[in-house]
């Protein structure tokens, strides 16, 4: 579980003939939590190299305001590790 602050601006104008309308402008702050779920996994190539691959499965707002905050995206990341010390 995680807090989630958030602040968004937004801003839209449209210009037609020279002259400028600004058809919206929004600005919404909020704080909310969130509970994650995923999985890791290591495996260590040496005593200083390490690979990873990480991903997560589910995202789900615990101060849902919608159906867009509870979707469930998937995110998968591979990377490297190494210890300069």
């Amino acid at each position: 579980m995680a807090p989630v602050i958030g602040h968004i601006k937004a801003r839209a104008t449209e210009s037609l003939d020279g002259e400028t309308t600004e058809l919206y402008k929004e600005e919404h702050a909020s704080i909310n939590v969130v509970a994650t779920a995923g999985l890791s996994a290591n495996y260590r190539m040496s005593e200083r190299l390490d690979i990873f691959v990480d991903g997560m499965f589910l995202y789900r707002s615990l101060h849902s305001r919608g159906a867009i905050l509870n979707h469930k995206p998937v995110s998968v990341g591979i990377g490297l590790n190494y210890r300069l010390e």
